[in-house]
């Protein structure tokens, strides 16, 4: 049996990309997460013994090489990047520790568990790798000028990657979200939220399901001939 592995499992969007999988695959899930494991036990009473969750701090290198040594048994299949860290500050009012935090989370640590799942995929000659980067990541963000610059690093980087590990019959695409209704965004007032929807062509904020559905095709063999590709979910806003 081949695993997905998911990071960021117990958030908004990883979480349902999380139980489409369960439900709409036959695959055994790697659900990874460092807060709110209650969510992931939910799913765990449903689907028993087809999810193990594994607790990894992205913010420790030493959490995170525990990490690569404990999946690299695993047969996976896919493995889906979906952990993110945003804070809304001023660049001037950002110290550096906030800084290494957020580059750590979006960027330093899945590139780090990326060179053990491309090892395993290597050995197998075949799979798939998403990173769940942002629109932010194409356009900048004000006031998220750090959160931007990483999520536009991890662009490039599963670029890169698409072009290293395509020989070895291993895909590598990135999803750029738009306003999801998450709890990312409940920092803004149902004010802003509105004034923010009103620029959106299709007039509503995202759902994380619109994401888990991209992802769903993308690991698919459907999509056999993606890879090296961006994908706007943003209800074209940019």
């Amino acid at each position: 049996m081949k695993y997905v592995l998911i990071s960021g499992a117990s958030g908004d969007i990883g979480i349902e990309i999380t139980r489409q999988i369960l439900k709409e695959t036959d695959f055994n899930v790697l659900a990874m997460y460092n807060k709110n494991p209650a969510r992931i036990d939910e799913l765990e009473l449903e689907y028993k013994s087809r999810i193990q969750k594994y607790k990894c701090d992205f913010n420790s290198d030493e959490d995170v090489e525990e990490a690569k040594d404990f999946i690299k048994d695993f047969k996976l299949d896919s493995a889906i990047f979906c952990a993110g860290l945003s804070q809304i500050q001023m660049i001037n009012k950002t110290n550096i520790e906030d800084i290494s935090k957020i580059i750590n989370v979006n960027l330093k640590a899945p590139i780090a568990l990326s060179s053990q799942v491309a090892d395993i995929m290597v050995k197998e000659k075949s799979g798939s790798i998403i990173y769940i980067s942002s629109m932010w990541g194409l356009d900048g963000a004000s006031c998220e000028s750090v959160y931007s610059a990483t999520k536009a690093g991890i662009i490039a980087f599963s670029k890169a990657l698409s072009r290293e590990l395509g020989p070895s019959n291993i895909r590598v695409n990135t999803i750029c979200p738009g306003f999801i209704d998450t709890k990312m965004n409940s920092n803004l007032s149902a004010e802003d939220k509105e004034e923010f929807i009103c620029q959106i062509p299709l007039m509503r904020a995202g759902m994380p399901s619109d994401i888990a559905d991209l992802v769903l095709f993308l690991i698919n063999k459907k999509a056999g001939y993606i890879t090296g590709a961006n994908i706007k979910v943003d209800g074209g806003y940019i």
